[in-house]
């Protein structure tokens, strides 16, 4: 058996003892049969997506009533199976949910040939088993691994959608969008959404969900950090990134070219590299950059050494899609554990803030008391100086008023104006008050209050 195949079934359940492929060349279910076919040694052929033929040698299947042949290489546009040059099954995903999987009846018991598209990466990690196997054992534990992994990241989306909407953070948001975008990209990779898309739509939403991942990643990344306030400028050289990123998935959308895929899959891993580095770069400034840089390191290797082998067909330094769910498993773990802990230090600093603010509000009041207390001396100390100087140079009732406005630096108009009297009269009080206290201005008037 091929070393390739050993990861993907035990060997007493995976029938298949050997495979050999060759790039189609307008070949039919006749011509391939002439054709001298290459040993497949890995499951990553190449870059160069398009249509292949395989011959698939079975073991020990001449008992086996019915087969099921499984991969787990989502992105896989049509399966053709023959067998004696007869078409057995054409469907594209007839019994699988996040593997394509084809179950035929078994009348050779040897030899099939599979005619598969690749509009990707080109990758085929085919096992066959017995449909019996297949039901009991392997269909439902991928769909065990498949709902739990899925299960814990709807339940830390809506721990951070609750965070959200009471607390008003939005932090809590954009790491919800990140969390959806991460997800929905790896879905596509699971094969979640082939039963439910056509071709056609997959091919779009495979790659929107591609570009999503650094948008959202990056807007999560650029305020968790806090960026803003410590490497304000990043902010330009990270959209650069992405706006490279985005040109490169529309050309692929547009001229159906997949090196435009491939370089914009290396243009959104190194745009959320780049936000990693700045997160070591601030983790002195920023208590929160720890978790990020932590959390986030495992799923960004294993990102990088799952997709660009993918894209370009290597399998040497490669790692599986497993792997990939794992590290984005401990990067939901510890940002779940560093949103609670956010959660607590905002609680603290709430706290902080309630018990400065009310301190601040004590000492106004302390100052408050001061100051009335001051300015009831003042007046108190005013009236008296007030009473003794009417007592003393007995002035009248009109020559009180005229004086107090003195002091205060009312111009003659201003008093007429607010006693109602003329001019002339307010000069007539005037001179006697001077006469009376024995001062000649208005500057002697404030210096009698002194």
């Amino acid at each position: 058996m091929n070393s390739f195949l050993s990861d993907a079934l035990p060997l007493d359940e995976n029938l298949v003892e050997n495979i050999c492929f060759i790039k189609d060349s307008n070949f039919n279910e006749y011509s391939i049969l002439e054709q001298k076919l290459i040993p497949l040694k890995k499951t990553k052929i190449g870059w160069e997506n398009g249509v292949f033929w395989f011959k698939v040698v079975l073991k020990n299947s001449d008992s086996i009533k019915r087969i099921v042949f499984n991969t787990n290489e989502s992105s896989i546009d049509f399966v053709e199976i023959y067998a004696n040059s007869k078409l057995l099954s054409s469907t594209k995903n007839s019994v699988g949910l996040t593997n394509l999987s084809f179950e035929i009846e078994n009348k050779t018991g040897k030899e099939y040939y599979l005619k598969v598209n690749f509009p990707y990466q080109v990758n085929f990690p085919l096992t066959a088993t017995s449909a019996s196997s297949y039901y009991t054992h392997i269909k439902f534990l991928s769909l065990l691994k498949t709902g739990a992994y899925y299960g814990f990241a709807l339940m830390v989306l809506i721990i951070n959608l609750f965070f959200y909407f009471s607390l008003e953070d939005k932090i809590f948001l954009f790491y919800s969008l990140f969390l959806v975008a991460t997800n929905f990209g790896i879905s596509h990779y699971d094969g979640v959404f082939n039963s439910w898309l056509t071709s056609d739509a997959l091919f779009f939403t495979n790659t929107v969900s591609h570009f999503l991942i650094p948008l959202t990643g990056g807007l999560f990344a650029f305020n968790f950090l806090n960026l803003s306030n410590y490497m304000p400028k990043s902010k330009y050289f990270g959209s650069i990134l992405l706006l490279a990123t985005s040109i490169c998935y529309v050309g692929h959308l547009v001229f159906l070219n997949y090196k435009f895929f491939i370089a914009g899959d290396i243009l959104a891993l190194l745009t959320l590299m780049y936000y990693w580095i700045l997160g070591i770069f601030v983790i002195k400034r920023n208590d929160f950059a720890i978790f990020f840089v932590v959390g986030y390191s495992l799923v960004l290797i294993a990102a990088f050494l799952f997709v660009i082998p993918m894209d370009i067909g290597i399998s040497g330094f490669s790692l599986p899609l497993k792997h990939v769910k794992f590290g984005a498993l401990f990067e939901m773990l510890i940002l779940t554990y560093a949103i609670t802990f956010r959660v607590k230090k905002m609680h603290e600093e709430n706290e902080s803030n309630r018990n400065a603010i009310q301190e601040y509000i004590h000492k106004l009041n302390e100052l408050e008391e001061q100051v009335t207390s001051s300015s009831n001396s003042e007046n108190k100390s005013f009236e008296v100086k007030i009473n003794e100087i009417v007592r003393d140079y007995k002035l009248t009732e009109r020559e009180v008023d005229v004086l107090l406005r003195l002091y205060k630096g009312y111009t003659n108009k201003n008093i007429a104006a607010e006693l109602f009297i003329s001019l002339n009269t307010v000069k007539y009080h005037t001179g006697n008050i001077y006469q009376k206290l024995n001062i000649e201005n208005k500057n002697e008037v404030i210096s009698l209050f002194v």
